[in-house]
């Protein structure tokens, strides 16, 4: 499996922490992340694994 893109520049970027401990990720890196997730054979919950969300 081949992947496109650049896992280094998928970083979700936490903008702040609620009450009940969620936390509110940069709505560009949640955009990024959820364009890679779309690529053929890439598993959604692997990348969820790997980027803590």
């Amino acid at each position: 499996m081949q992947e496109n893109w650049n896992e280094s520049a998928l970083r979700l970027i936490v903008t702040g922490t609620r009450r009940d401990g969620r936390r509110r990720y940069d709505r560009q890196s949640k955009q990024a992340l959820v364009k890679a997730c779309l690529q053929p054979g890439v598993s959604l919950a692997g990348m969820a694994l790997k980027h803590g969300v």
